[in-house]
């Protein structure tokens, strides 16, 4: 494929509504499922960020870790590898269905959920949760960490074979105790230079690197895992 013709904007949306559509009855359970897990556990009528946030990340990483799953049957690979569109658009594609779109589709489904309750509690109870205040700041919050997060998974999809999430959820605890680890190293070795300026500036320097650490983590393992799509194809 040229160079030139890498990235195109109808290729990709096509792609996208094929993987949307040849997954629709996974979907449709899904999200049955979810309505269902909300109406027995959310309080007062209302899906709160709490409650997002956890469909958001048990759901997600579940989708996430089965979005490759084509590349590790020999069939369904061939199919899949030979479809007229880039390797970019069949990363983007995954992405952005396991990501940032999830995400979205369901704060969609939340919306309509509480709007629904809203409707019944005016006609039948007098009484409707408040819709605009069943999410907030937070909610963005945990849809940011859900993004560096998934990108871990993301790639642990296309690496590994079998038991995905498994082995991301491992990696992702080793890499927590390796970086408390270090942080306490650090914090352990200072101890005698230690000032009220200079916990300061170390909670200051601390707070930077793992800021730095987890934004610069998830573009790294996003080129990863375009690289093994390349090498997949190749093979």
């Amino acid at each position: 494929m040229k160079q030139h013709s890498l990235l195109d904007g109808r290729r990709l949306l096509l792609l996208t509504t094929n993987e949307l559509r040849n997954n629709r009855k996974p979907i449709i359970i899904a999200a049955a499922t979810i309505l269902v897990f909300w109406t027995l556990f959310s309080y007062g009528g209302a899906v709160t960020p709490a409650l997002y946030t956890f469909i958001l990340y048990i759901g997600g990483f579940i989708m996430t870790s089965r979005a490759f799953k084509e590349l590790h049957d020999p069939e369904l690979a061939y199919h899949y590898l030979t479809l007229p569109c880039s390797n970019l658009e069949r990363f983007l594609s995954k992405w952005f269905i396991t990501s940032i779109g999830y995400a979205l589709g369901l704060i969609g489904l939340a919306y309509l959920y509480n709007l629904g309750h809203i409707t019944i509690g005016f006609g039948l109870f007098r009484h409707a949760p408040n819709l605009l205040t069943a999410f907030d700041l937070s909610l963005w919050q945990s849809i940011t960490n859900y993004m560096i997060l998934h990108s871990i998974v993301f790639l642990g999809a296309v690496v590994f074979k079998r038991y995905c999430l498994l082995k991301s959820a491992l990696f992702i605890g080793c890499l927590l105790l390796v970086l408390s680890y270090f942080t306490a190293s650090i914090s352990l070795h200072f101890i005698p230079l230690w000032t009220p300026a200079t916990l300061q500036n170390i909670g200051t320097a601390a707070q930077t690197f793992g800021t730095a650490f987890w934004i610069v983590l998830a573009p790294f393992c996003w080129i990863v895992t375009y690289l093994r799509i390349k090498e997949c194809e190749i093979n």
